[in-house]
């Protein structure tokens, strides 16, 4: 990101070269400054937050649409029903964008988790499907319907 908040793309994105390949699978300190050097947690966040908010209003520019992220919280097919829900979530009110926290709604829910996801696999169930679009549908009318964050 550049000053002004400006989103900007930079490079092929492409794993690094053979040379480079070999170089982090040969030398452990390389691997280690690499890794160290890599490392941007906070501006990967922000990274996350402005691709968001790009891609939240050229929908509502190009297509009058808006943007409601169905957000699966992790390893929910394991039992963990919270999963990286303390970092994604605020980063999508960040955003300020519309979200269905799926796990929420699974949690919510009398039913077993099985029938929410595909054993062994982690994908939802046309169960959790028709859940999920009956919750959209529902949001439409009453935006109160997607998660609300913090205030």
């Amino acid at each position: 990101m550049e000053p002004g908040d400006r989103l900007v793309l930079r490079g092929t994105f492409e794993h690094p070269s053979k040379f480079v390949r070999n170089l982090l699978a040969g030398s452990r300190l390389f691997a280690l400054a690499w890794n160290a050097i890599s490392a941007d947690p906070e501006g990967d966040r922000r990274r996350f937050v402005r691709i968001l908010r790009e891609i939240k209003s050229k929908l509502a520019a190009e297509y009058g649409a808006k943007l409601v992220v169905l957000y699966f919280s992790g390893q929910t097919w394991r039992g963990d029903l919270a999963g990286a829900r303390d970092v994604v979530v605020p980063l999508l009110c960040r955003a300020d964008v519309s979200f269905i926290d799926a796990s929420a709604l699974v949690k919510a829910s009398s039913e077993p988790i099985d029938r929410f996801y595909i054993a062994g696999d982690g994908h939802p169930t046309a169960h959790l499907n028709r859940l999920l679009a009956s919750t959209i549908i529902a949001g439409m009318a009453d935006p109160s319907r997607f998660a609300a964050c913090p205030r």
